[in-house]
């Protein structure tokens, strides 16, 4: 077994953030403080040969980074289906699952660098450190690397939203009681993340294309089956879920201002003593209420777009912008009505970055589709 510890900067800001589920695999330095409320949810992205410390998280000291496997270069696979089968994308799981909405936006260049999809439910007693390396066993021939992060922390989203809570900082001086795993496939561009109160299916960027999210949604379905499953044999109560969360990470290069690709960034020139003055820097940041009717489901799209360096052999200065989508239920969710408000989010997401960029950027990244 190898056991490859790493932690990425997003990662650090996720543990800090009052409503960050830390669900992505980023890796980036903030330039601007941005409301930890919106920062990405799910995220754990970051190139396999490179690391950074956020600008805000003082007094954690990454892990050691991951190399490649046996030094060679990843390449993208598709790790297997619940029922043994190499997975193409499709999904095996007996969900009734649809493909891409008509009429969706679509790009071919979208500078989209990871998704996660998520589902949230109360802790489950029993689901211990050592079962959940066990329920890693039952998925190894896919997910043969394994690393220990700390949980991430259970928070449903509320009709009333918290305040913005302040920045703190701790000493981790021991390791958590629980933990959550990162199962990550050969070619490093996969990886199921699974705690006794989540689990989560990301993918990100490792040089392939994008595989769109029709396919990363049904992988997620076909692995969170194989938890499913996996609880019931070690006679563990499945999953209540209560809360699910899908998120898009787009990362946009100095090449293309903020101003030039976002909306509201692009209204925020000022005139001082007659002269007018762009921003040297921002950040945005916003939260949209989105009822789902009939239901007492409480639905928001979180978004961030804030300034950030990339580090993959050269720093790279660009853009870093988030969509987050998050729908709770306290009561509970039926598997339909899961599948139902992934897909829903997938929509609004797609929906709102056609929004909120501009048509000039739309060019750069192709879209082919109009809504």
């Amino acid at each position: 077994m190898r056991d490859r510890r790493r932690r990425t900067a997003s990662e650090h800001l996720c543990r800090r953030s009052p409503t960050s589920s830390g669900s992505t695999s980023r890796h980036w330095r903030w330039f601007l403080h941005a409301p930890h409320s919106l920062t990405p949810a799910g995220s754990v992205r970051r190139n396999a040969d490179t690391s950074v410390a956020s600008a805000s998280s003082t007094g954690h000291a990454p892990t050691a980074l991951r190399s490649s496997v046996d030094g060679r270069t990843p390449q993208p696979s598709w790790p297997r289906t619940a029922d043994g089968s190499q997975s193409d994308g499709h999904d095996k799981s007996g969900i009734d699952m649809t493909g891409r909405p008509r009429n969706l936006p679509d790009y071919e260049r979208p500078p989209i660098d990871e998704v996660a999809i998520a589902v949230q439910f109360p802790s489950i007693e029993g689901c211990t450190t050592d079962r959940l390396r066990d329920f890693w066993k039952e998925v190894r021939q896919d997910y043969p690397f394994v690393e220990h992060q700390v949980p991430i922390e259970v928070e449903l989203e509320k009709l009333t939203p918290q305040p913005v809570k302040t920045v703190q900082f701790q000493l981790v001086t021991a390791p958590p009681q629980k933990v959550r795993l990162w199962l990550i496939n050969e070619s490093d561009d996969f990886l199921v993340q699974v705690q006794d109160s989540r689990f989560i299916q990301n993918w990100r960027r490792r040089g392939s294309d994008y595989p769109h999210f029709e396919q990363v949604r049904d992988l997620f379905w076909s692995n969170f089956k194989r938890f499913q499953e996996f609880l019931e044999k070690s006679g563990l109560p499945r999953p209540s879920v209560q809360q699910t969360e899908v998120t898009y990470i787009n990362w946009v290069d100095k090449q293309l201002a903020i101003e030039e690709f976002l909306r509201p960034a692009s209204h925020a020139t000022i005139v001082v003593a007659g002269s007018t003055h762009a921003t040297e820097a921002q950040a945005w940041n916003a939260r949209y209420l989105i009822p789902v009717p009939d239901t007492e489901v409480v639905q928001r799209l979180h978004v961030q777009a804030a300034p950030a360096i990339r580090t993959s052999n050269a720093q790279t200065i660009g853009t870093q912008l988030s969509l987050v989508v998050r729908a709770a239920d306290e009561k509970g969710m039926e598997e339909a009505s899961i599948a139902n408000r992934i897909d829903g989010a997938r929509r609004i997401i797609v929906e709102a970055f056609t929004s909120l960029t501009t048509s000039s950027a739309h060019e750069v990244w192709k879209r082919s589709r109009e809504s």
